[in-house]
């Protein structure tokens, strides 16, 4: 489960991986070489790649797995820039003394997912080679500075040192239930893993369809409910029209009593979300997010004045564009530095929110 920081306007220093994120078209024409393994290049495929890449992919599906698979039922390969690159995804590539040695690659599921795909490595460089690790890595690195805080692979059950393989590098198995409904699955596919990253903070372009999303997840909580009397808001900085944010969706909900988990802790839990965090101390808040869609859904009681303040901070963002710009400078600058967890980037931002809540109140 991804770490998720505390929201609120005031003490940003403890806000909730909720705030903000995503970037309409993610960067991937940036400088990106990863090596040297000794003598061994990774860098991204380039058009000079193609012909040599598909043959090493094809001579091991049909060589090595004896797979009825060609070229044609693969059109990916031939054009990479169209297949993985135009939706923000990417394709990796290892040579040894200029020879083909390795591959992998990644398509976009959604703006904070990839799925690992493509993986390939020569079999006298499998093993203690350390080849395969190092494509992983290499792809993990692309995917953070691209900005995705998942990747997402499927894999069959028979390929059991595969397993073992993506285990020890950081993947945990996930059920297939748990899967975007967007996720490539392949007809092979019958084991999952999933690999979360901490720390990746991508500030996005506003997109015109957040507001959409929340009014989808509204609908479903208020279903789910029933006769539960509650108020929900969208909160954070997707829910400011023109705001650069994180593609995650944040929602306030109060209920009559935030400390009775049983009138709404099934309900929520019955439509996909996960219980994440309790604080008795921070006006009884607690914490629910699920996947896909990312959403994070903070609850407090009625009458708190926390969620008050959220709403203040959302409204005048909303009408102030001075401060909205302000605020949307300021995310994308601390989005340009390294953060161990995306906490660390909360705790950066509060400096600036104090200012922009002291002329908002």
């Amino acid at each position: 489960m991804l770490a998720a920081p505390r929201y609120s306007p005031v003490r940003l220093a403890q806000s909730v991986a909720s705030l903000d994120q995503i970037c309409k078209g993610v960067d991937t024409s940036r400088p990106f070489t990863l090596v040297n393994m000794s003598d061994i290049q990774i860098a991204p495929w380039n058009l000079d790649d193609r012909d040599e890449v598909i043959d090493f992919i094809v001579s091991i599906q049909q060589g090595e797995f004896d797979l009825p698979i060609t070229a044609a039922d693969q059109p990916d390969l031939a054009d990479v820039e169209v297949a993985y690159r135009a939706t923000g995804g990417q394709f990796l590539v290892a040579r040894h003394q200029g020879q083909v040695v390795g591959t992998i690659a990644a398509i976009v599921v959604e703006a904070n997912t990839v799925a690992l795909r493509k993986m390939f490595v020569h079999r006298d460089r499998r093993g203690a080679s350390g080849l395969a690790a190092r494509l992983v890595e290499s792809l993990v690195d692309w995917s953070r500075r691209a900005g995705y805080r998942t990747i997402l692979l499927g894999t069959t059950d028979r390929m059991t040192a595969a397993h073992r393989f993506y285990e020890k590098h950081g993947f945990t198995r996930m059920s297939a239930e748990a899967l975007p409904a967007q996720f490539p699955r392949m007809a092979v596919d019958s084991v999952f893993f999933r690999r979360d990253l901490p720390g990746v903070v991508s500030i996005r372009e506003y997109d015109a369809t957040w507001p959409d999303r929340y009014e989808v997840e509204r609908r479903r909580i208020v279903d789910a409910l029933g006769d539960v009397r509650i108020t929900i808001e969208h909160c954070g900085s997707t829910s400011v029209p023109g705001l650069p944010a994180k593609p995650i969706i944040d929602i306030v909900m109060t209920v009559p009593d935030s400390t009775d988990e049983d009138a709404y802790f099934s309900g929520l839990l019955s439509i996909g979300y996960n219980f994440t965090l309790r604080e008795p101390e921070w006006y009884q808040h607690r914490l629910f997010n699920r996947d896909w869609p990312r959403v994070n859904l903070h609850i407090y009681s009625t009458g708190c004045d926390e969620v008050d303040t959220m709403l203040l901070f959302r409204d005048h963002l909303r009408c102030n564009t001075a401060d909205r710009e302000l605020y949307a400078a300021a995310k994308r600058h601390l989005a340009t530095r390294q953060w161990a967890i995306v906490q660390d980037y909360a705790d950066a931002k509060s400096d600036i929110v104090a200012d922009i809540m002291s002329r908002a109140r």
